[in-house]
């Protein structure tokens, strides 16, 4: 099971380091359903979302990662798409 929640990782590493666990398919659809990650969730990040803007999201958070690394401050709100610029209301 791949536990990491970063939709371009690719991180496939074996050693101690590693995110991914076994399990098997019915373990990876719980966690996935858990998380809000399938189409029928309430909570599904990118529903609405055309494929267009889906790509231009993807090659963001890609750019982002490839020149600044994992950058908390700067990657979280591309995750999230909460602009941290935005008004709050308190």
């Amino acid at each position: 099971m791949h536990v990491c929640d970063v939709p371009l990782c690719v991180d496939a590493s074996i050693g101690t380091d590693t995110h991914l666990l076994p399990g098997t398919q019915a373990l990876n659809m719980l966690d996935r359903s858990q998380k809000g990650r399938h189409a029928n969730a309430s909570t599904f990040r990118w529903r609405g979302v055309g494929r267009a803007q889906f790509r231009a999201q993807s090659v963001e958070l890609r750019t982002a990662l490839l020149e600044h690394g994992w950058n908390e401050p700067i990657i979280r709100p591309l995750l999230t798409g909460i602009d941290p610029e935005a008004p709050t209301l308190f």
